[in-house]
């Protein structure tokens, strides 16, 4: 789920910064934001440059320091008058010039609260009028959301406006169709203002179907039953040239990218039967399954072992009637289905296996291409 969502703002975001007509109101409430981080930067500079500085907090601390050593003097026995009186002076003008220090670096600390409540106000009032031309026709957020409802891919509320695992897996497997209809529209959208050609918004959605469609590719590869080791290796660079990929569009390595890149054929390896069902879906699909059949049967919880061998016995009894069974071996899937399903498993595991021998033949031109370039110059250099 991350993968996909991770992609597709990053999308937006490049979409909303280089096309999109932008309405005069939020460019100066970007502006408005600029400034106050500005502000906000130069505040905290300046404090922390006070604080370094032999004038300001390092006299301020030099002085604590000197106040708490003459006041432990003080306190010294057989001290003359004239000693007490010495201390005491000293003391009295270092409380003067620490109140003094004290007072201004209280007016440093404050301005900066200051512009970090005047920087916390500019990016609300941003986010909010963002949210609001979010929903209107002309933003490209509604034009691009509109393009994934039409293949059945709905934000989730309770996701906080992302999409869920389910509709991710729908914008992966059709990557190309989706991202190819964003194209076109990005590109109907460009203006004089846009500082975006048509050539790089193709290359932009170009980026985004290979990133999404190497990740399935590499998700499907690690649902296989028994893998064999040539169907491991094959996983692991199907990863890692999604992983390239990762890291040319600038996304930081998470935990969960790292466990694919450097755990997960291993343990592919390790496991015997591989780690299909050991994913995380396939154990929700677990508790799914088992907990209705729990709810239905409830001997699990019952203390009373009598009780739970009768009702464990009447379940046993049900299952092995004539009739049950008759009717159970009645609702096997349609001929029909089942040939409609396996044709499509066919064009997907086609689809991936191509996006995958695509991206591994440019890897290799682009490696000769580098090695041809360091042949020349070693050539020369020689």
């Amino acid at each position: 789920m991350g993968v996909g969502n991770k992609i597709l703002n990053y999308l937006l975001d490049e979409a909303e910064r280089k096309v999109e007509n932008t309405p005069a109101e939020m460019v100066a409430l970007r502006n408005d934001l600029v400034r106050a981080e500005t502000k906000l930067a130069e505040a905290v500079e300046y404090k922390n440059c006070w604080e370094k500085d032999d004038n300001g907090g390092k006299r301020l601390a030099s002085l604590k320091g000197k106040l708490t050593l003459r006041k432990a003097n003080l306190e010294r026995p057989n001290l003359s008058a004239d000693q007490i009186d010495r201390i005491e002076g000293e003391i009295h003008g270092f409380k003067d010039e620490i109140e003094e220090l004290n007072l201004t670096q209280l007016n440093i600390r404050d301005t900066v609260e200051v512009k970090k409540d005047a920087r916390k106000e500019a990016s609300k009032q941003l986010d909010e009028f963002t949210k609001k031309w979010k929903k209107t026709d002309e933003s490209i957020y509604s034009g691009i959301d509109k393009i994934l409802q039409r293949h059945g891919i709905e934000r989730c509320a309770y996701h906080g406006g992302q999409i869920n695992g389910v509709d991710v897996r729908t914008l992966m497997e059709n990557a190309k169709e989706i991202l190819g209809e964003i194209c076109v529209y990005l590109c109907n959208q460009l203006t004089d203002q846009s500082s975006i050609s048509a050539d790089d918004i193709g290359k932009l959605c170009k980026d985004c179907e290979e990133y999404l469609s190497l990740w399935d590719a590499a998700f499907s590869f690690v649902h296989e039953d028994n893998p064999s080791d040539d169907h491991c290796d094959k996983t692991q660079e199907c990863i890692d040239l999604a992983m390239n990929k990762h890291g040319e569009l600038g996304f930081n390595v998470t935990p969960k990218t790292h466990g694919m890149e450097k755990h997960v054929v291993d343990q592919m390896r390790r496991v015997k039967g591989g780690i299909k069902k050991l994913i995380e879906h396939w154990v929700e699909h677990y508790h799914q399954v088992l907990g209705h059949r729990y709810d239905d049967i409830k001997w699990g919880n019952q203390k009373n072992e009598k009780l739970k061998a009768e009702i464990r016995g009447c379940l046993e009894h049900t299952a092995s009637h004539p009739e049950v069974q008759n009717n159970l071996r009645k609702r096997k899937t349609p001929t029909d289905v089942t040939a409609a399903a396996a044709e499509n498993k066919r064009i997907k595991t086609e689809r991936r296996t191509e996006y995958y021998e695509e991206a591994k033949a440019k890897r290799d031109q682009e490696e000769a291409r580098n090695e041809a370039a360091m042949t020349l110059t070693s050539m020369f250099d020689s």
